[in-house]
């Protein structure tokens, strides 16, 4: 079994979580709301990003943190499409709800279906939203260990609680995530990265502002329409080459 480590791990602290469901019905509403708000779960961690794009008045300093603002947008693009690579050729896990062993329950008035059929390792938030939160260091420190503490409580931590992803499945994503927040923020690559979007800017900037806001409310709702778009081509690619 691929995953019988990480079950040992992960299974224990399930049925833990799992039977805290009805002792604090608060709790559980809280999570819930949370969960599909995306106001809270990713527009406000967004909108420090545009306060980030403008906040220094001295030109030197402000093209230094539009720098890193370009090179942590990228890096949380490309943590979310390598997590998705990831699921598609690391065997497959099913999701802590759909795990017979785990006999997960949900509170009768919660939906449980499942929007997508895909593997949950690993966490492709948690992967976008730690190269985010890293980033975001770069630019104030305060700031960015916010909102990566934001990303650990209101992003990350419901995922577990609903039964959507296994504890090491969000770990392993934060741990990628913030890897390539760090990486790409690197002076030798945030120039390059940055570069080519500023002189963009520069030439162009309704152009530049109409993607940077395009892109922005992508982030912003964790890409449920590139996500829904590829889980259609995903079956109907399937559906053509006669595979179940």
């Amino acid at each position: 079994m691929a995953y019988e480590a990480l079950n040992r791990l992960d299974f224990p602290l399930d049925r833990w979580l799992n039977g805290q469901f009805g002792k604090h019905a608060a709790f559980d509403g809280l999570v819930g709301f949370v969960s599909g708000n995306e106001l809270i779960s990713g527009a406000l961690l967004m909108s420090v990003f545009w306060w980030a794009w403008y906040r220094r008045p001295d030109l030197a300093e402000r093209r230094r943190d539009r720098e890193h603002v370009l090179a942590t947008l990228f890096a949380g693009g490309l943590a979310f499409f390598l997590a998705r690579v990831l699921v598609f050729v690391l065997p497959f896990r099913s999701r802590p709800r759909l795990e017979p062993a785990l006999n997960f329950v949900l509170p009768p008035s919660w939906n449980a279906a499942l929007t997508t059929d895909w593997s949950s390792f690993p966490c492709d938030l948690a992967m976008m939203g730690a190269a985010l939160a890293v980033g975001l260091c770069f630019v104030s420190r305060r700031v960015g260990l916010l909102a990566l503490l934001w990303v650990l409580a209101v992003s990350s931590f419901p995922l577990i609680y609903l039964g959507l992803h296994y504890p090491s499945d969000v770990l392993v994503g934060l741990l990628i995530g913030a890897a390539l927040g760090c990486l790409l923020n690197q002076p030798a690559l945030r120039g390059k990265i940055a570069g080519p979007f500023l002189e963009w800017e520069a030439r162009a900037p309704a152009g530049f502002y109409l993607a940077l806001f395009l892109l922005s409310y992508e982030f912003a709702t964790q890409f449920t329409s590139v996500r829904a778009m590829a889980g259609t081509l995903a079956r109907a690619a399937h559906r053509m080459l006669g595979l179940h």
